[in-house]
């Protein structure tokens, strides 16, 4: 089974109190970028998807984001790092 890294450059700016704006960049094993990518707000629900580089941005408001691609096992983090206001 292929496994989905994410090497999430947190750069996190306050739209409003609730929702940021979290980008990064999804990744294989191999240090690959994985394009195409599906990346979710576990709690909003919202989505988007990485673009033919990896790269992605999200407005995030919750606590976990789930990536995941067909033929990967989805995978769920907690971003952490620097939240710039």
């Amino acid at each position: 089974m292929k496994y989905i890294k994410i090497l999430v450059s947190i750069i996190a700016i306050f739209n409003s109190l609730l929702s940021k704006e979290l980008r990064g960049i999804v990744t294989n094993q191999h240090d690959l970028p994985i394009d195409y990518a599906m990346i979710i707000d576990n709690d909003s629900k919202e989505w988007t998807l990485s673009d033919e580089n990896g790269e992605f941005l999200i407005n995030f408001s919750g606590e976990s984001i789930t990536v995941t691609r067909l033929g990967y096992k989805p995978k769920t983090f907690i971003p952490v790092g620097s939240f710039h206001s």
